[in-house]
């Protein structure tokens, strides 16, 4: 894993891989994608933040989120992720290519409530697209 020793600027780019993901900093956005097979337990969830602020430092920025490989996301990390665990983060979108998918997603969000602006998308460059917003 990479060691950040400064807070990335908007036009600098950084990638890093931890146990759980594997994440690039690139044009103000972070952008993640979390290993196939993954299971997410409160424990993990805190790790994974902490890993993150880490290597990004505080700057605020905007995060394209891929969830598709994730085993299982128990609730106490979801709780966590979704509230806490959005430390730093403008905005989040997250990549759901099936519909019941999408659906599960956004009732999860409408329950999470995570207090910024937070969107499921299709493609990844739709996602990019509105996240370019946040920058």
């Amino acid at each position: 894993m990479a060691n950040s020793l400064e807070t990335p600027d908007t036009n600098s780019s950084l990638t890093f891989e931890t146990e759980y993901l594997w994440l690039e900093f690139k044009n103000g956005i972070a952008r993640a994608q979390y290993k196939p097979g993954i299971k997410i337990t409160l424990d993990d969830a805190r790790k994974i933040v902490r890993q993150r602020l880490q290597q990004l430092g505080d700057r605020q920025y905007p995060a394209l989120i891929k969830t598709t490989k994730i085993k299982l996301l128990d609730r106490a990390a979801r709780e966590y992720l979704f509230n806490e665990g959005i430390v730093n983060f403008k905005a989040m979108a997250f990549i759901e290519k099936k519909s019941l998918e999408k659906m599960l997603g956004n009732a999860m969000l409408r329950i999470s409530r995570p207090g910024i602006p937070c969107r499921i998308f299709s493609t990844e460059e739709e996602a990019l697209e509105w996240l370019s917003q946040f920058v």
